[in-house]
C-alpha cells in the first residue's frame, strides 16, 4: 500500500505546483503579449515543447501521479514474506532459496 506523504513533502509538493502555476501564467502572458514560442521559452527557460504543451492546454495542466509499475519480486513475495515471517532475515539466504526453486 502507498504511503501517506509527509507535511514536509505536501509542502513541498505545493511550492513545485505554484512554481509551475507561475510559469504556466507567464507563458500564457507572454503569447498574449504578442511573442512567439521560440522568445518564450528562451525568457522563461524552458523547452519549446513544454511551452507549445503550455499554450495548447485549456487550463493548467496538472501532473498526472505515475501508475505502479510491476516488480520483478512480485512472483516472489509471497515466499519471501513466508520465509521473513517464519524468522529468516538474511536476503542473501533467501535469494539463494529462490535460485534453488528455479
Amino acid at each position: 500500500p502507498p504511503e501517506t506523504p509527509s507535511a514536509r513533502d505536501q509542502a513541498q509538493a505545493q511550492q513545485r505546483r505554484a512554481r509551475r502555476l507561475a510559469r504556466y501564467e507567464e507563458v500564457c502572458r507572454l503569447r498574449a503579449a504578442g511573442l512567439s514560442v521560440r522568445a518564450i521559452a528562451q525568457q522563461v527557460g524552458l523547452n519549446r515543447a513544454t511551452v507549445q504543451k503550455y499554450l495548447a492546454a485549456p487550463a493548467f495542466p496538472e501532473r498526472q501521479p505515475r501508475p505502479p509499475r510491476p516488480s520483478v519480486l512480485d512472483p516472489f513475495k509471497p515466499y519471501i514474506l513466508e520465509r521473513w515471517n517464519a524468522g529468516c532475515h538474511t536476503g542473501t539466504t533467501i535469494w539463494r532459496e529462490l535460485a534453488e526453486r528455479g
